[in-house]
């Protein structure tokens, strides 16, 4: 597992660097990684530019067999844009870490509550 952080919104301005930093971190290591995760907390932002690059990388992880998963990401401005741009659709089709309940891009007000049985 690779944990990556990103400290700023996600914007035309830096999206590229991103991308290039998240690529050389997937590449650095000597072990097959099987999960890339975004530590998301100060990313409040994500414009059309972050997201095309965000979905490619998203991608190109799913192809190479690593899942992807976005940790704290606290900004409702940032999780509309998710959902906004179909990331989150994406994370949801493919990741079975979120299949498990361990990673739900939703909101926690948006999701259901363990505790209570149906």
């Amino acid at each position: 597992m690779i944990v990556v952080g990103f400290q700023a919104p996600l914007s035309f301005l830096n999206a590229y660097d991103f991308r290039r930093d998240t690529l050389a971190a997937l590449k650095s290591s000597s072990q097959k990684i099987r999960l890339l995760v975004l530590e998301a907390t100060g990313i409040v932002e994500i414009d059309f530019t972050a997201a095309q690059i965000l979905t490619e990388i998203i991608r190109q992880c799913h192809d190479d067999g690593v899942d992807f998963a976005i940790a704290r990401l606290e900004s409702t401005r940032a999780q509309d844009a998710l959902v906004r741009f179909g990331i989150a659709a994406l994370l949801r089709r493919r990741s079975p870490v979120s299949q498990r309940g361990r990673s739900d891009p939703r909101p926690r007000s948006e999701r259901p509550d363990p505790s209570r049985e149906d």
